[in-house]
């Protein structure tokens, strides 16, 4: 099983067992039985063939490798057809959230104070590396949070965290 997270490209690859370097292969992406995707998948080397997927949804693909003689891929090459199962997932993307939310590579700025100097919002932003997050700009920025807070009689009443697009 090729495990994915959603939004990354991930590669498909297949190896004609014997080294043949002149087949044309082609990768056919299912979800739920039916066609998602077909790929063509370009000589690599040494008889591996391969391409990059990009999955935009978590769940269970298959991916069903097929050779060909020919580059229109009508005639099927005597080559066994491969398989595998894709498992796409975000926990990748999750564990980043929670990170930036633990403040790993974060910034929080935009703060604002009511009149007793309690925090009533802010933004936060998580990004991928520490030299992004010392720029503190868009590149490598991977989630902004909008932090608010609502005070009575010196205590926080509300205070909410929410994740902006």
């Amino acid at each position: 099983m090729l495990r994915a997270t959603t939004n990354e490209d991930i590669p498909l690859q297949v190896l004609a067992a014997d080294g043949n370097t002149g087949l044309f292969a082609k990768v056919d992406i299912y979800r739920d039985g039916s066609v998602l995707e077909t790929l063509p998948l370009p000589h690599l080397s040494n008889g591996l063939y391969g391409a990059t997927y990009h999955p935009t949804q978590e769940g269970y693909l298959s991916a069903i490798y097929v050779f060909f003689y020919d580059a229109g891929m009508t005639v099927e090459a005597d080559y066994d057809h491969e398989s595998e199962l894709i498992e796409v997932c975000s926990d990748k993307t999750n564990i980043l959230r929670i990170m930036g939310l633990l403040h790993h590579n974060a910034i929080l700025d935009e703060q604002q104070y009511n009149a007793e100097n309690h925090l009533t919002s802010a933004r936060l932003r998580a990004y991928d590396s520490k030299e992004h997050a010392d720029e503190g700009g868009l590149t490598g920025l991977l989630f902004t949070w909008l932090v608010s807070a609502v005070y009575t009689a010196g205590r926080v009443t509300d205070f909410r965290i929410k994740e902006q697009p």
